[in-house]
């Protein structure tokens, strides 16, 4: 069982720890909350895991740079989104693919979240919901969960083939159906607009904290006179 594990990663645990794969500067780098997995990624897009202090996997390099990632405290599952707003979900216990991937390859969801403007900054997620997921750009907040719908496929092996996904839409909520409308796959939610959102994250279990930073406090620190100046009577 263990030799068929992971089959959309590279893996070969008889490398040297040294040998990483990586032609850059490290871009971001997270620990799974249980100390088992860590992972990082450089300005190329290459993305490599360790476990126990040697190379656990590589994954598929993509043709643009993550902008965000983090591992599920919970379910072990590497989160990932790239400049063109594309989001992927491994699975580093299984090696898997999930379908919230797929969701946004194609079909309407994709089409709808690619079409936003900024790109996500963050990745955070609530202690007592293991099924949502929390992203963050300058302004906005996502919250995305996954439905009952929602399972982990090997695409190494099997691709899963959705029908033309049911969708509906007001001005803060897209939701994605399977075939059959009565279950919800992927349900997308504007919480809050904010301004200039540098960071959201948990606390502890029910709280959550949001840092902004207003515009004025950006531009009363610049230099003077130069950059911080009065132009047609304002800012």
């Amino acid at each position: 069982m263990a030799s068929k594990r992971r089959n959309m990663f590279y893996q070969n645990k008889k490398r040297e720890t040294t040998e990483i794969d990586m032609t850059d500067s490290i871009l971001h780098l997270t620990v799974s909350k249980d100390g088992t997995y860590t992972a990082a990624a450089d300005t190329d897009s290459n993305i490599v895991v360790w476990s126990q202090g040697e190379v656990y996997a590589k994954l598929p390099t993509y043709k643009c740079a993550p902008t965000a990632m983090l591992i599920q405290p919970v379910t072990n599952c590497l989160i990932i989104v790239y400049a063109d707003h594309r989001i992927t979900e491994y699975s580093l216990e299984s090696g898997c693919l999930s379908d919230l991937t797929e969701s946004f390859r194609k079909g309407k969801l994709a089409k709808t979240w690619m079409s936003r403007n900024f790109s996500i900054n963050g990745i955070s997620f609530d202690p007592s919901r293991k099924t949502a997921i929390i992203l963050h750009d300058d302004s906005t907040l996502y919250v995305l969960t996954k439905g009952k719908s929602h399972r982990s496929v090997d695409y190494s092996t099997k691709r899963a083939k959705w029908e033309e996904d049911y969708w509906s839409s007001d001005d803060s909520e897209v939701q994605v159906r399977d075939p059959q409308p009565k279950k919800i796959m992927v349900n997308i939610k504007i919480v809050k607009k904010n301004k200039h959102l540098v960071h959201f994250g948990s606390l502890c279990k029910g709280e959550m904290v949001a840092v902004e930073v207003g515009p004025l406090s950006l531009s009363e620190k610049l230099p003077l006179p130069s950059l911080h100046q009065k132009r047609f009577g304002k800012m």
